[in-house]
């Protein structure tokens, strides 16, 4: 078994290219009280699973990011489908050590904030819903 040490997360989106800020996916399963004949303490059995909201961020660069918003407006009017997204993880020698694949829909943006001349990086802000993992 190997253990990441000093890893690294992007993720690519479709033609949107590299995202390096990401939160993962979280899995969470609900669970459903089932009482076999005759028990008295009930089996916990799994029931439905869903994803948490993933949120992708880079630095913004208005020739790579308004067509993410052009497919937000688009997807949002019923004119445009859902991306893949691939989670990449690297391990401190740059190199693959997983990768996972989701379906998402997106539910928002966020431009960068009307701050002028504070030197700090614009960042743009994507949330994505996962609808399956591929």
């Amino acid at each position: 078994m190997s253990i990441v040490k000093g890893f690294q997360i992007t993720a690519a989106l479709g033609e949107f290219g590299e995202w390096e800020g990401v939160d993962s996916p979280e899995l969470d399963v609900t669970t459903d009280d089932y009482y076999p004949p005759g028990a008295r303490t009930p089996q916990k059995l799994p029931s439905i699973g869903k994803y948490a909201d993933i949120t992708l961020s880079r630095a913004y660069d208005p020739s790579k990011d308004n067509p993410v918003e052009d497919w937000v407006k688009r997807y949002l009017n019923g004119r445009d489908t859902a991306r893949n997204l691939t989670v990449f993880v690297f391990n401190d020698q740059s190199a693959i050590q997983t990768s996972k694949t989701y379906i998402v829909k997106p539910t928002g943006t966020k431009p960068p904030a009307g701050k002028s001349g504070d030197g700090a990086i614009a960042m743009f802000t994507l949330k994505l819903c996962v609808e399956s993992e591929v």
